[in-house]
């Protein structure tokens, strides 16, 4: 930047050249004012359009005429009704529990003949308690997690689990 005594000595020296520079200096300025004045309105618009893009993704079928299908997957989460309390969560204090456990020898065994398995996985939906498990493409029980309820045998289509 040029100070004052630097144009105060090119006005007394050369005059003319420091009227073409002046002349130059104002066509620049007014080109930065022109060009200002396009960014500002540009910003504007985009300010504008901006706006009403967030405006459109906040609408959902709570706050518009949009059907529930169309929220997509990012549901909220369900609130429940219930006030909170001061108690602690669990059961009730002193209350054993009928958790079981493994002993060395159970009562029942399940048998599980492995060339009748078709690997359906039909047994493995209808254990209550995750005894059977796929592996391979072959169902395996674990003779320790089941209680012999005998759901398994009754979905099991070929058979091929039985109650020993």
């Amino acid at each position: 930047m040029i100070g004052y005594d630097q144009v105060l000595a090119i006005c007394r020296s050369d005059p003319e050249s420091a009227a073409r520079m002046l002349c130059e200096l104002s066509r620049e300025l007014d080109a930065l004012r022109k060009e200002i004045a396009a960014l500002q309105a540009e910003n504007a618009t985009l300010r504008e359009r901006v706006q009403t893009l967030e405006e459109r993704i906040a609408k959902d079928s709570h706050n518009s005429h949009k059907p529930p299908s169309s929220d997509g997957l990012a549901k909220p989460k369900p609130k429940s009704l219930r006030p909170p309390s001061n108690r602690p969560s669990g059961g009730q204090p002193g209350h054993t529990g009928h958790t079981l456990h493994m002993v060395e020898n159970p009562d029942r065994t399940v048998r599980h003949t492995v060339e009748r398995c078709t690997g359906c996985g039909v047994c493995v939906d209808e254990c209550p308690v995750l005894a059977i498990t796929l592996v391979r493409h072959v169902a395996r029980v674990d003779a320790a997690r089941c209680t012999g309820c005998g759901q398994c045998v009754e979905a099991c289509p070929s058979g091929a689990i039985s109650l020993a």
